[in-house]
C-alpha cells in the first residue's frame, strides 16, 4: 500500500513531524524526507532546537487550556453556605417524584438514598473545581512564562503568538481546527444524551404527565 505522505504531513505539526523525521515514530524509513520536506517548506529551524522546544511547550500548553475549557467549563464553585440549600432542592424534588409517581405512601425515609448521592454529587463537583483551578492556575503561570522567554528571543512580539514564525503559526491552526471538532462532537453528544435522557422520564412517568 502507497501512501501520500506530502498530504499527510500537511495536517500535522511540526513537533509530530520532528519525531517522524527523527525516527521516533514507528512511520516507516519511507516517509522521513517527506517529513524533512514539509518541516522545510514551514521554514523550521533545525539550528535552534531549544525556541523549537519553547514552542512545542507553549503549544501543547495553549491546547491543554482550551481542552480544559471544552472539558470542564461547566463546572463552578458551589459556596458552602447554599449547600444546605441544594440538599433541601433535592430531597424535595425526589420527594415530589416519589409521591407522585409512585404512591401516597412515599416516606421522608425513602428520600434518604438520593439525598446521599445528591450529596456526595455536590462535595466531588466542588473538589473538582478545585483541582482544576489549581491546574488552570500552574498552567496559566508556565504559558506566561514560555511567552515571556519568546518574546525576550524576538519570536512573540506584543503578545501576538508566533506572529513571525510561520511554522508555528501553521501548529496553532491545527491545534485550533482538532479543538473545534471536538467541541461540535461534544455538542452533538450533550444533544443526543439529552434527548435519550428526556425519552426515558417520558416513558417513566408518563401516567403523570399525560
Amino acid at each position: 500500500m502507497t501512501y501520500n505522505w506530502e498530504k499527510i504531513f500537511e495536517s500535522m505539526s511540526s513537533q509530530e513531524l520532528y519525531k517522524i523525521y527523527t525516527g521516533q515514530t514507528l512511520k516507516p524509513k519511507e516517509a522521513i524526507p517527506f517529513a524533512k520536506k514539509e518541516l522545510d517548506k514551514r521554514g523550521f529551524d533545525f539550528e535552534d532546537m531549544d525556541t523549537n522546544i519553547k514552542n512545542w511547550q507553549l503549544i501543547n500548553a495553549l491546547e491543554d487550556k482550551e481542552y480544559d475549557w471544552v472539558n470542564y467549563g461547566f463546572i463552578f464553585h458551589i459556596p458552602l453556605k447554599l449547600f444546605p440549600l441544594f440538599v433541601i432542592g433535592f430531597a424535595i424534588f425526589f420527594y415530589l417524584l416519589g409521591y407522585y409517581t409512585e404512591d401516597s405512601e412515599y416516606t421522608w425515609k425513602e428520600l434518604i438514598l438520593p439525598t446521599s448521592l445528591a450529596t456526595i454529587t455536590i462535595l466531588t463537583h466542588n473538589l473538582i473545581y478545585k483541582y482544576r483551578k489549581n491546574q488552570r492556575k500552574k498552567r496559566q503561570q508556565k504559558i506566561d512564562r514560555l511567552r515571556a522567554e519568546l518574546k525576550h528571543q524576538g519570536i512573540s512580539k506584543n503578545n501576538k503568538l508566533f506572529q513571525d514564525k510561520g511554522v508555528f503559526k501553521k501548529d496553532f491552526d491545527i491545534q485550533q481546527e482538532k479543538i473545534s471538532t471536538l467541541y461540535q462532537l461534544q455538542i452533538i453528544g450533550l444533544i443526543v444524551m439529552t434527548i435519550i435522557l428526556l425519552l426515558i422520564l417520558v416513558y417513566r412517568y408518563k401516567k403523570v404527565l399525560f
